[in-house]
């Protein structure tokens, strides 16, 4: 049985395969000194209960109609596959219901992700409720369900794969790679094969399938995709050997860092295969000490990405004895006889510089002395390159060698490139000729061309039979012997078949022209044998007639013509009676003609330059082309010129068109031309009054000469009088307008000056406080916003009897009153009928406090007011707080409450002045929760008595606490806390610790809460007998 376990005899562990059940814990004092009869052990008793435990289907598909193979509404009992007991189905999702029944529908239900909880519901403490999530994924079954596992990346190579086994669907559609059906180096094949090579490129790449619409609705997605990539093989470049010392004496390297020697690629990791021989982290090799000779380090690549695999290369250090002079040659990459020259110089490692002859060695066995070699006067073939030190010391070697290999580059001569052939006997051309004979060079294949079906496995016979006439054949002719670095070459024998039954009418397809000026002669359309004939133009955008076979192509329509030649004997009839080509005739695009437009300054425009133009086409190029003046970034090469804040002056522009070929480029200009504007200054703003009864209006800054015009204004345009000059004198307020116009250029600019009228009069608004509810002579009238005049106030409100500069009267009587205002001009305003409201006492009495029965229906409440209950316009009653009536004294001076507990009643009364009164009764639900304890028991009976608890009537809820003392006042028991009343088993048995007590009497504390939320607490004595 799996038990809890005591773990440092300080910690009790428990674990998911705990068995429940009921244990006693004891823990035993070690300590042998305890007194006789001194207890050395206690127990306590425990509980392991089951944790609750659901099991569901958390994942389900369903849908949102009923026009799919999915379901819609769920019995979600049937997705518990199993668990511990009940529990209850809940969702956040505002958009799904679930039914008393425990079912859950998705009809309507937008498609989407959405969770449903399972929680428990029969976790006993301290065991905790779980909750289990089912996932639903709502499809639109009206759309067909569509959807990718994931592809696998790839390693460059090739291969095929099924397609079909990646896709969750069998409804048709059409699979692409990265939009499109595929390259040469990775394409979907057959449909639904994937495949890739060699020459694909590394990279992401996104895989996807899209559905043929098959008239699904329009807001349905067809198109799921995947993304994988292929991964290149991790590749490293590397010296293929070096030379090391085996001892420091400062002639060269006796240890070297192998990571040197990579040249490019990958990186990765070094081991020697050699004993004796270690490579550091840092990939340091220390050679000093190792005997002379050659040995092999491995490299291995660190970098694949899987599927691809790291890759190992092999190197050779070559350790010598430095006492020596070292010689070594680089190695010499194998040459082609079309390669460049070299200078061996640059091969000679060590010693650089030192005095030597160069020997090269032939295949022949030719020594030649030579520095430099030229692949052009070699003959091809296997040389030794020798550099011999003139120096040479003892023992020690006074030669370096390294092989060079020359390989001859492949030659291809194609002796006839363009040949003429019959597909009959008797031509004047041969039906059948010999590849052979067209080529002369290196070895290769010539392969057989589309559009050729006789028999090619004999290329000395190669025949034309049945070929239809004017077919042009390509046969190509490729050398298959080349040794890198050099490289196979190729070329083209092309073969025209002729019906040699038919006149010669082969013509050449000519090039495009322009349509300004150019010209083509039809006769050098004409192939060499050529029947005798006549050219036409027999279709085209416009008819033309030839002019001595020369076709004139200025101002032409654009378009293709077709061009006819026509034998002057007319063929047999299964011949060809004529022969076509199409002329392409293009028209280049126009620049047009430029002009010049004017604005004046500030006027805020964005000009499309492309208006100015004239016959212009667009898509054209705009390019600046101002002198001392710039337009900045207000011009955009598209054209646009935005006006607004330009200096100005005259910005010009070039248009280019630039034509393809066979026309040439055009372009064009325009100018914008900003004018200055004049200066307009209508002065500064003026004031009529009784002293100033006339004004000058204008300003010095005005622009003056005989270009520029004047004219003033009022703000609704009325012409003033003698308004011609720069200034004007006037006797009215009002907004005048001065207009400038610069004669010339037509710019103009406005000005305004405002002239006013000191005739504003003071006045001001009033706010009438009453006396406060049930008081008299405390009114209040404010004066506030006071305007106008010149600002010097007084205030009166006994006609003027007495003046005050506060805005302020207190300690009004009820009455009516006027204010009167006065500046210090002596101009007065006054506000009459200022009424202070008088108020009367109320008396307000909503009850007294008192108590009610609980559980009485009803209880009566009634305002009582000392006031008329005419002067009465709103009633409201509020219990704790909350409206329960609101009206007329008719509505709410009496109502019937139900208290509940305790609440607070306030009525709130409103009357014709606005005054408010408010008084407040508290009403207190009385309960007699009747506690039955007894004064004795034994627990050795048969009946309910043999036990010691809590007994009451309906109205007592919880037994808070229950603790049983001796008369000692050591705790004998201690019940459950909050647990009901009436229920025996909570009650005392007459034991402690499983041992019975004796005889006696027993103090009791006990505490209670009955319904109302109500506790009290019980004490007293319980007689324990047997």
């Amino acid at each position: 049985m799996n038990t809890p376990t005591i773990v440092n005899n300080s910690e009790l562990y428990f674990t998911g395969i705990t068995a429940i059940g009921d244990y006693t814990l004891t823990y035993t004092l070690d300590d042998q000194n305890i007194p006789t009869g001194c207890d050395n052990a206690a127990s306590v008793d425990f509980t392991v209960i089951d944790a609750p435990f659901v099991v569901l289907y958390t994942e389900v598909d369903a849908c949102n109609g009923f026009n799919g193979n999915l379901e819609q509404i769920f019995q979600l009992d049937d997705l518990i596959q199993g668990g511990s007991g009940g529990g209850i189905w809940s969702t956040n999702e505002p958009e799904i219901t679930i039914e008393s029944d425990n079912s859950v529908s998705f009809l309507g239900v937008p498609a989407g992700f959405y969770d449903i909880d399972y929680t428990t519901n029969h976790a006993e403490f301290p065991c905790m409720d779980v909750t289990e999530t089912v996932t639903f994924t709502v499809r639109d079954c009206a759309c067909p369900i569509i959807e990718m596992q994931q592809f696998p990346d790839l390693c460059i190579g090739s291969d095929t794969f099924d397609l079909t086994t990646y896709l969750n669907t069998n409804a048709p559609g059409e699979w692409y790679i990265n939009g499109i059906v595929g390259t040469n180096a990775i394409a979907i094949i057959d449909d639904h094969y994937l495949r890739y090579s060699e020459f694909a490129e590394p990279g992401e790449y996104v895989l996807s399938y899209e559905l043929y619409n098959l008239g699904y609705d329009a807001d349905c997605s067809l198109l799921d995709s995947v993304i994988f990539n292929i991964y290149a093989n991790p590749e490293s470049e590397l010296l293929p050997d070096t030379v090391v010392c085996n001892m420091d004496i400062g002639i060269g390297p006796d240890r070297i860092f192998m990571d040197d020697m990579i040249l490019s690629g990958s990186s990765g990791v070094w081991i020697s295969t050699e004993s004796g021989i270690q490579v550091e982290s840092n990939s340091e090799v220390s050679f000093t000490g190792i005997p002379a000779g050659d040995y092999k380090f491995l490299f291995t690549t660190n970098t694949a990405n899987a599927p691809c695999v790291d890759q190992t290369y092999e190197v050779t250090v070559s350790v010598v004895d430095c006492t020596c002079p070292e010689l070594d040659l680089s190695y010499i990459n194998p040459l082609c006889t079309n390669s460049s020259m070299i200078n061996l110089e640059d091969y000679l490692v060590n010693p650089s510089d030192a005095p030597g002859v160069w020997i090269v060695t032939a295949p022949s066995g030719e020594e030649l002395e030579m520095n430099e070699i030229d692949p052009a006067l070699l003959e091809a073939g296997d040389y030794m390159v020798s550099f011999q030190f003139n120096d040479g010391t003892g023992n020690c070697p006074d030669t370096a060698t390294s092989e060079l290999n020359v390989y001859q580059q492949p030659e291809v001569n194609i002796i006839t490139a363009d040949y003429v052939v019959c597909n009959v006997d008797g031509g004047t051309a041969p039906r059948c000729i010999d590849l052979s004979t067209f080529v002369s060079g290196s070895d290769g294949e010539w392969s057989q061309p589309t559009g050729y079906n006789g028999d090619f496995s004999d290329i000395t016979n190669i025949c034309f039979d049945g070929i239809a006439g004017g077919t042009v054949l390509e046969f190509n002719y490729s050398s298959d012997v080349a040794q890198f670095p050099c490289q196979d070459v190729s070329g083209l024998a092309t073969i025209i078949v002729e019906d040699c039954s038919c006149p010669i009418l082969n013509i050449f397809n000519p090039g495009p022209i322009c349509n300004e000026g150019d010209v083509l002669d039809l006769n050098e359309l004409e192939a060499n044998g050529i029947a005798d004939g006549q050219w036409s133009v027999v279709d085209g955008p416009q008819s033309i007639s030839l002019n001595n076979e020369v076709f004139e192509a200025d101002q032409l329509m654009a378009g293709e013509y077709t061009l006819q030649y026509t034998p002057m004997e007319t063929p047999e009839v299964h011949c060809d009676q004529f022969s076509q080509v199409t002329l392409q005739v293009v028209a280049p695009l126009r620049a047009g003609t430029g002009d010049m437009i004017e604005l004046c300054e500030n006027d805020d425009q964005e000009i499309n330059l492309f208006d100015i133009l004239i016959d212009a086409d667009s898509g054209g190029n705009w390019l600046e082309i101002s002198q001392g003046i710039s337009a900045g970034s207000a011009f955009d090469d598209t054209g646009s010129l935005q006006t607004e804040d330009l200096d100005p002056g005259q910005y010009d522009f070039e248009y280019l068109q630039d034509n393809d070929f066979p026309c040439n480029d055009q372009a064009s200009y325009v100018s914008v031309l900003i004018n200055e504007v004049p200066q307009s200054d209508a002065g500064e703003d003026k004031e009529v009054n009784c002293a100033v009864q006339e004004v000058t209006l204008g300003g010095i800054n005005t622009s003056s000469g005989t270009d520029y015009t004047y004219s003033w204004t009022s703000v609704n345009g009325s012409l003033l009088n003698d308004s011609t000059s720069a200034t004007i004198k006037v006797n009215e307020a009002g907004e005048y307008i001065l207009e400038v116009i610069h004669l010339p250029t037509g710019c103009l600019s406005v000005d305004a000056v405002i002239v006013t009228e000191d005739d504003n009069s003071p006045s001001f608004e009033a706010e009438v406080i009453s006396s406060p509810c049930d008081l008299n002579s405390l009114g209040i009238i404010s004066i506030a916003n006071a305007t106008g005049g010149d600002g010097l106030y007084e205030y009166s409100i006994d006609n003027g009897q007495s003046w005050t500069n506060d805005n302020s009267f207190t300690g009004l009587a009820d009455g009516e009153y006027t204010v009167v205002m006065q500046d210090g001009r002596g101009c007065t305003f006054e506000q009459s009928g200022l009424i202070i409201q008088q108020s009367s006492p109320m008396g307000l009495n909503a009850g007294e406090d008192t108590t009610v029965d609980y559980g009485d229906a009803y209880y009566n409440l009634q305002v009582s007011i000392t006031a008329d209950p005419a002067d009465i316009v709103n009633v409201i009653w509020q219990e704790d707080g909350i409206t329960i009536c609101e009206g007329t004294p008719d509505e709410c001076f009496y109502i019937q409450v139900d208290p509940v507990e305790i609440n607070t009643y306030c009525v709130t009364l409103t009357d014709l002045y606005g005054c408010e009164y408010t008084d407040c009764v508290v009403l207190e639900e009385e309960l007699d929760a009747d506690v039955y304890i007894p004064n004795i028991f034994d627990p050795t009976a048969v009946d309910n008595n043999n036990r010691f608890y809590v007994q009451s009537g309906e109205y007592v809820t919880t037994v808070n606490e229950m603790r049983v003392y001796d008369r000692w006042g050591s705790l004998i028991f201690e019940g459950e806390p909050d647990h009901a009343p009436n229920l025996p088993e909570y009650g005392w048995d007459g034991r402690i610790n499983g041992e019975k007590v004796r005889e006696g009497i027993y103090m009791y504390f006990i505490r209670t809460t009955d319904i109302l939320g109500q506790e009290k607490k019980h004490s007293g004595d319980v007689m324990l007998i047997r």
